[in-house]
């Protein structure tokens, strides 16, 4: 069994290495906050704009979960500050509606879309009034282009 199991590894290691499970592993890692296996995977050539699922981005799952180093990390990186799900929402809507001040501050400084606009036409704007978020909506308000 054991043998089993370190071949098995050496097949995912070596699938990691060649980039094939590289994307999905960046985008778990980001959602976890594992800043370590991020800078190896992205120094690996993981693709730092690879989707899942719906659309969700590396960028999308570090925003949700309030990960700043990873955010940062990401973009710096290349990530597509306005990359959109399959129903529009964007890692500032994501960071927007959580509350998640700094990170919306990089997603602005990065240049994401103040005006980008989920498929009803919410913004992250609305989703930051909506929680209640005060300096996010003054964030939000002073980027906002008319």
């Amino acid at each position: 069994m054991s043998n089993y199991y370190n071949l098995k590894r050496l097949i995912i290691v070596g699938l990691l290495f060649a980039g094939v499970m590289a994307a999905d592993s960046l985008h778990d890692a980001a959602e976890v906050g594992d800043l370590a296996t991020v800078n190896q995977l992205l120094a690996s050539g993981a693709d730092v704009n690879a989707e899942f699922n719906t659309g969700v981005t590396a960028l999308m799952a570090a925003a949700l979960n309030g990960h700043e180093a990873i955010v940062a990390v990401l973009l710096s990186g290349g990530a597509d500050v306005n990359a959109k799900r399959d129903d529009g929402v964007t890692a500032l809507m994501i960071a927007a509606q959580n509350g998640h001040e700094v990170i919306v501050s990089a997603l602005l400084s990065g240049g994401a879309d103040v005006n980008a606009q989920f498929t009803n036409g919410v913004t992250a704007l609305t989703l930051a009034q909506e929680g209640g978020h005060s300096v996010i909506v003054e964030l939000l308000q002073a980027a906002t282009t008319p």
